[in-house]
């Protein structure tokens, strides 16, 4: 028997890395894997909260029961996180967030060619 401590409470994670696109097939990310957030999540679930789980890209099935919420960018993740505070009991950031993007996102490959290539990047907005 499982204990159900979290029972009538809303609890909010985020997990994974986010992507930070320079084209359409290139970005900047870190190495994150989302297991620790997709872990809290799931221990949340099974101890009987009703869990939000809001992710940016990784390999990871999410748990069981789970409202999941697939992101790939800091400002998707702080979005989502947003609009899905109202009402929580509990949150967890256990996202590992960029903390700059490029400031210019480029509407098509860039091409090689240069012998070097300048990236200037923005602070992303903090989501704490």
């Amino acid at each position: 028997m499982s204990l159900k401590d979290l029972k009538g409470k809303k609890i909010l994670v985020s997990a994974g890395p986010t992507e930070e696109p320079l084209d359409p097939v290139r970005f900047i990310t870190n190495p994150s894997t989302g297991r620790m957030g997709f872990a809290l999540a799931s221990t949340a679930k099974r101890r009987g909260g009703e869990v939000i789980l809001v992710s940016g890209p990784t390999n990871l099935s999410p748990p069981r029961g789970v409202d999941f919420i697939p992101v790939r960018t800091a400002l998707q993740m702080r979005k989502a996180i947003f609009q899905n505070l109202r009402g929580v009991d509990v949150l967890i950031m256990a996202a590992a967030v960029s903390d700059y993007r490029p400031k210019k996102i480029s509407k098509r490959k860039i091409k090689k060619g240069r012998e070097t290539f300048l990236l200037e990047l923005e602070p992303n907005p903090d989501i704490l």
